[in-house]
């Protein structure tokens, strides 16, 4: 079963790491092109446009073993939540404003897909821990964790569904970090490094790896409004409003809600000071106990140790290396990228060669990995020469015998991997970091950050509304950076010494030049 898309011409060059197709002389005639991608049929039909693009979750998600068909206005635990808004959701979730009838307040009801719904599941195996020694969500939230208060299952057309409660929480930390049309100040940004810290030190003390620590798992704390009207708070959050959304087939039916909901907005929210410049932790779905850890672990690369990504055993220090990358990300941007090549690359630039014991995992994710940009090659240039296109058709292609190490960069621990020499890799900087007047690679990189539009009371943007670090805040950030990303995860600090460093024992508020 083929599907066809119609692939747009800006679209085409994005792709030029997968398929390199060189220049593109008629950029017009590609926006025509069309591509047959191998793909299952599609169950269900959402119309969206461009901005709507991540308002909504997966429809192909609603199947057995996926997630719960819910509306506006179910009721689950007895009668006792009743759905008003979506919060948001994942791969794995979806999160709903509810009513607790019981209690008389608002709180969030997150109900996981079937298939990862499990009484061995790391939410509950948190809440286990916690409750052995004697700690509630109210101490747990004092440091800036936020366990699930509460859990029942749910009975579905889909699968046995874990549903976990907890308090109510605003945005992710992440979206505080994205979006532009947030009303936002520098001076959060210190107290955010400091507060990630004191959770994971807290979760860490107490036996728990959080997993998948990053600022997309760090949801930001709001007022009270549990005397609010589920209309004023509906209002506040911008619905719900519901996408067009429909079957392709009949047998979907009792698999799906009726509509889909957009998930709340909080920019008014914002702007009306109910969100906190105060994060609480959140998502302990790849969570596990010290000195257990799982054989696989969902954490995007970006955030992802190299013991994670190169398949070996994980433990609370690869949950610092994470530490690490969300406070640098805090700060303007992200250290790692996410292909495998482009992120080793990175690796060997800021920590030098890579140490022997990963080398082989490496080589075999490689070989995966260009295997399958081979198969996407020929599957682009069948359909461009079926189209009388045959001028964008790449002759260079890859041969395998470029696609394994050669015998040095196997067996000699000082041969970079991604570099042909290391004369090369101690090159790749050294040009701009004496331009810089830098040491080291990481202070160049959080040298070139820059943000957007932030507001305070001190006017200090430029012309552009940018704002940049000054060179002291360069070199503390990189001071701290170099201690925390190490290849030994022996080597690094713990969250109890990250919080003595002086990068986040700032007494007075972060200052930051125009550049």
């Amino acid at each position: 079963m083929f599907e066809t898309h119609l692939v747009p011409a800006e679209l085409l060059r994005s792709i030029g790491e997968l398929y390199p197709m060189g220049e593109l002389k008629d950029p017009e005639v590609l926006a025509t092109v069309k591509l047959e991608m191998p793909g299952p049929p599609q169950k269900y039909h959402v119309s969206r446009d461009l901005s709507e693009e991540s308002k909504v979750e997966d429809a192909e998600r609603y199947e057995p073993g996926g997630f719960h068909p819910v509306e506006i206005g179910d009721r689950f635990g007895g009668g006792r939540f009743r759905v008003a808004h979506k919060l948001g959701y994942g791969g794995f979730a979806t999160v709903w404003l509810c009513r607790d009838e019981q209690k008389g307040r608002w709180c969030a009801l997150k109900i996981m897909a079937a298939d990862s719904s499990s009484e061995e599941g790391g939410d509950l195996k948190v809440m286990e821990r916690f409750r052995e020694k004697g700690i509630d969500w109210q101490e747990a939230a004092a440091h800036h964790v936020a366990l699930p208060e509460e859990h029942f299952w749910i009975e579905g057309p889909n699968g046995r569904h874990l549903g976990l409660v907890t308090s109510l929480l605003g945005p992710p930390l992440s979206y505080w970090l994205g979006d532009d049309m947030c009303e936002r100040s520098f001076e959060a940004m210190p107290d955010f490094c400091r507060q990630m810290t004191e959770g994971l030190r807290f979760l860490h003390d107490n036996g728990v790896c959080h997993g998948d620590f990053r600022p997309g798992n760090m949801l930001l704390k709001i007022r009270n409004i549990d005397c609010m009207s589920e209309e004023v708070i509906c209002d506040l959050l911008d619905g719900p409003d519901n996408v067009y959304f429909r079957h392709l087939c009949e047998e979907t039916l009792p698999h799906a809600p009726e509509h889909l909901v957009k998930r709340a907005w909080w920019g008014d929210a914002m702007k009306r000071g109910i969100v906190l410049d105060e994060i609480a932790i959140v998502d302990f779905g790849e969570a596990f106990l010290e000195g257990h850890p799982p054989k696989l672990s969902g954490i995007p690369r970006v955030y992802a140790s190299p013991e994670v990504i190169f398949k070996q055993r994980h433990s609370a220090a690869s949950d610092v290396w994470a530490l690490g990358a969300s406070i640098m990300e805090v700060y303007g941007g992200s250290m790692f990228a996410e292909p495998l090549f482009r992120a080793t690359t990175l690796l060997e630039d800021y920590l030098g060669p890579l140490p022997l014991k990963y080398r082989g995992e490496f080589e075999k994710q490689r070989r995966e990995h260009l295997t399958d940009l081979r198969g996407h090659e020929d599957m682009c240039e069948r359909n461009l020469l079926k189209q009388g296109l045959g001028e964008y058709v790449d002759k260079k292609k890859t041969e395998p015998s470029q696609w394994v190490l050669s015998e040095a960069q196997c067996t000699d621990p000082s041969h970079p991997v991604t570099y042909s020499s290391i004369s090369q890799l101690q090159d790749s900087n050294k040009k701009a970091l004496l331009k810089a007047g830098y040491d080291h690679p990481f202070a160049l990189r959080l040298s070139s950050l820059n943000f957007g539009t932030f507001t305070g009371q001190n006017p200090r943007h430029n012309e552009n509304f940018h704002w940049y670090l000054t060179r002291d805040e360069v070199l503390a950030l990189t001071d701290l950076a170099v201690k925390i990303f190490r290849y030994d995860a022996d080597e690094r600090p713990t969250p109890v010494q990250i919080l003595e460093h002086p990068s986040l024992k700032l007494e007075g508020k972060v200052t930051l030049s125009v550049s």
